[in-house]
């Protein structure tokens, strides 16, 4: 009889958002391989932001188990000490930076030797001085670093290049690893009416959340520059950022 292995996934939170779209989808592959997931959240969940809402029943027949960490950095990291002397899980993903720093001095602090597996998901350049440095040790901390862009890699190798030997030891540690949907999700078959029918005028479309840095003022300044000549469809969340 096969033994069933235990997947432990950790994610910031549950948000609708592209990083918690990787995770799920890799988790959903991860649950029909035979293995049981555990995704384990460092943040409350939110009712009104929340991908499991987004893919209703077919995250509910994955029946994957959420573990929502105590709030508080020194409670997370007793947690995380006893999941690992408990469990002791060979291997860890971690799509949280901070995560990776929490199962890494939990690891030292119970004596429990955990792979870690982290994820960048985020230009260096994008971030805060203190936030650069803050992200550079923690994925110091993880035992490989995968980069669903290779742009990741390149651009994290520009930002930190000063750095030296630290920098090249951190590098060799990352990977390309093309990560994508789960196609068994799709509804490739929709009907008509579930459709937004575009005719007559062409169609400027916005689909991502409402805020700045997604671009939603860029969309707006065209929406204004264009004028009636087309219309204009937005695609979002309900959740307002």
């Amino acid at each position: 009889m096969k033994v069933k292995k235990t997947i432990f996934i950790v994610l910031d939170n549950l948000r609708i958002g592209g990083i918690q779209r990787l995770a799920l989808d890799e988790a959903y592959s991860f649950n029909r391989q035979g293995n049981e997931v555990s995704i384990i959240i460092l943040e409350e969940p939110k009712e009104s932001d929340d991908i499991r809402e987004i893919d209703g029943g077919f995250f509910e027949i994955h029946k994957m188990k959420i573990i929502i960490v105590p709030h508080g950095r020194i409670r997370q990291i007793k947690w995380f000490i006893s999941l690992l002397r408990k469990r002791n899980p060979q291997i860890i993903f971690s799509h949280s930076a901070s995560g990776i720093g929490l199962i890494k001095l939990a690891s030292l602090l119970s004596l429990r030797k955990t792979y870690i597996v982290g994820f960048l998901h985020q230009l260096a350049s994008l971030s805060s001085f203190s936030q650069k440095v803050k992200r550079f040790l923690l994925f110091a901390m993880a035992d490989q670093v995968r980069a669903s862009s290779k742009q990741f890699i390149m651009e994290f190798d520009i930002v930190y290049r000063k750095l030296g030997f630290l920098n090249t030891w951190i590098l060799r540690k990352m990977h390309f690893d093309r990560m994508g949907i789960d196609l068994t999700r799709i509804n490739w078959v929709q009907r008509n009416e579930s459709l937004i029918p575009i005719v007559g005028q062409p169609a400027l479309v916005f689909n991502s959340r409402v805020t700045e840095w997604k671009g939603f003022k860029t969309f707006v300044d065209l929406a204004h520059y264009l004028g009636p000549e087309f219309q204009y469809i937005l695609i979002t969340s309900r959740m307002i950022h």
